[in-house]
């Protein structure tokens, strides 16, 4: 029996009888379109090929009824083509499914294991899935403290590579430097502060001594966030004062970012590239420091570098020479101007 609500679904011939006792107002019927009725009739053959393979076991068949009855399909196609290809999609009476397959120089063949030692997915990768948060189906919610799991154990896993990359793992060796890790979590002087959503810092981000802590965080991935909550603000607080210059460090900020996350996709886990961004972010906060600093040796105060970089990106803009003196003189008579 139908129920009401909305629907995308083949009509059959068990459909057609019920919808004939329906008023046509109260029901809502439309050609299916060309273009997509190859993935529609498709979706709902799976659906009725699904039930008949099921009633093959429920009658006392078993996988080899189902895989001629599956091959009987794959005839009747490649009869009503005439395309040869389609004799290749037979399904092979040895009933397999080939589960994973590892690179030549995958570095786990070297330890022993195999593809069959390759733990697979509690979802099948072989079908979509709509994830409705039930009990019975894998949970996608990450809990603070699963995040918290998570990061340490791939930071383990980043050490291990690197043990391994020669000889075996040296056991204490390798507990040293779990134990470095933990206590470069726990004590973070501070570095907390930066992620707490909304929170000003409000210790000097550019001091040595903060800057050292920074550079002493273990986990490249963690470092990333904290250089990138710090200048992110940096860049905030100067373009109060500085807009050009703070824009032009925005932009910078935003490349970096943007290729630290598309090498993330490309290059997952890879400890190069989180050492590599962190190096750039570290010098990228050192810059604007030596940016915010560099009106001490122009001979004019921090408000009048604001209008020397204004006065710079105009005569750059409509190419102009005008001599970084006269750009000097005219931003100390600009500031006094708007006084």
């Amino acid at each position: 029996m139908l129920h009401h609500g909305l629907y995308e679904q083949v009509i059959n011939n068990a459909l057609t009888g019920e919808l004939a006792e329906i008023p046509e107002a109260r029901k809502s019927v439309a050609p299916i379109d060309k273009a997509e009725a190859s993935k529609v009739l498709a979706q709902y053959l799976a659906d009725v090929v699904q039930k008949g393979l099921d009633n093959v076991l429920d009658n006392g068949g078993d996988i080899s009824a189902q895989i001629g009855l599956t091959n009987q399909i794959v005839d009747l196609i490649q009869n009503t083509t005439q395309e040869a290809d389609f004799a290749a999609l037979g399904v092979d009476w040895r009933a397999e499914q080939l589960l994973a397959l590892l690179r030549e120089t995958d570095p786990r063949l070297a330890t022993g294991k195999t593809a069959a030692d390759i733990e697979h997915p509690e979802t099948s990768i072989a079908q979509s899935s709509l994830f409705t948060g039930a009990v019975h189906e894998p949970q996608m919610f990450i809990s603070d403290k699963e995040k918290d799991y998570l990061h340490f154990y791939c930071a383990v896993r980043s050490i291990l590579f690197k043990l391994t990359k020669g000889d075996a793992p040296d056991i204490s060796q390798m507990n040293a430097r779990v134990r470095e890790l933990l206590e470069g979590a726990i004590q973070s002087d501070g570095i907390e502060e930066l992620f707490e959503t909304g929170k000003h810092i409000s210790v000097d981000i550019f001091s040595d001594e903060y800057l050292d802590k920074i550079n002493a965080i273990p986990l490249p991935n963690t470092k990333i966030k904290v250089l990138q909550r710090l200048l992110s603000q940096a860049i905030d607080e100067y373009k109060k004062v500085n807009r050009i210059m703070g824009m032009e460090f925005s932009d910078r900020l935003k490349q970096v970012v943007d290729e630290y996350n598309n090498r993330r996709r490309d290059e997952a886990f890879a400890n190069e590239v989180f050492d590599d961004v962190a190096e750039q972010l570290a010098k990228l906060l050192e810059e604007l420091k030596k940016e915010k600093d560099s009106f001490k040796g122009m001979g004019i105060d921090y408000e009048e570098k604001a209008f020397y970089d204004i006065l710079k990106a105009v005569a750059k803009k409509y190419e102009f020479e005008y001599s970084d003196e006269k750009m000097i003189e005219l931003s100390k008579r600009i500031k006094n101007y708007c006084r």
